[in-house]
């Protein structure tokens, strides 16, 4: 993996995928902005793209931005949008999902992009699970928590290694929600 410094490099570029960007990389986009801007960050690109066009020009969904205004994060607007070849080389990271977000990129990556895809979870060594649960649909709140808590570790994770940052102290805090288990 190649190391940007924030003193050797004057910019970085994200790009965040998921299947129809309503969700996970709105989510994505708008946690990663927040943490770049919180750690003295200001010269960046990041958005966020669907695989598929199921959604296109439709907001973000509700249950995705009430967790992010509970986080802090506010006044996020976004209209879901698909994937085009210029992202490719416009971006020097396309982060997605999971692995079938993954295969999608991989097929469509033109050979002379130098756009790296990876997955945002792959990120953190010691993580169950590299791949970002899709909450669409699910009508269980506890799903979007886990869901942005997962986000969010991911992003700092990526954050810190790409930049090359080492003070801990300067990393916005997760506001940790307690995940209760569902017993039925």
């Amino acid at each position: 993996m190649n190391q940007v410094n924030k003193s050797t490099s004057q910019s970085l570029s994200v790009l965040f995928v998921c299947l129809d960007n309503t969700c996970r990389s709105p989510m994505a986009e708008a946690v990663m902005k927040y943490i770049l801007k919180n750690v003295g960050f200001h010269d960046f690109l990041v958005d966020s793209a669907g695989t598929k066009g199921y959604h296109v020009g439709k907001n973000t969904d509700a249950i995705t931005l009430q967790i992010l205004k509970e986080k802090g994060i506010e006044n996020f607007t976004h209209q879901a949008r698909q994937i085009c070849i210029e992202d490719f080389y416009k971006f020097d990271w396309i982060l997605c999902m999971d692995q079938g977000n993954l295969w999608d990129l991989q097929s469509m990556k033109p050979a002379n992009s130098a756009a790296k895809l990876q997955r945002l979870g792959e990120f953190v060594d010691n993580m169950d699970v590299e791949d970002v649960y899709d909450p669409y649909g699910d009508t269980n709140l506890e799903a979007f928590y886990c869901v942005y808590n997962h986000i969010f570790h991911t992003c700092n994770v990526f954050v810190k290694q790409v930049l090359g940052r080492r003070n801990r102290s300067s990393y916005p805090r997760n506001k940790r929600v307690k995940i209760r288990q569902n017993t039925n």
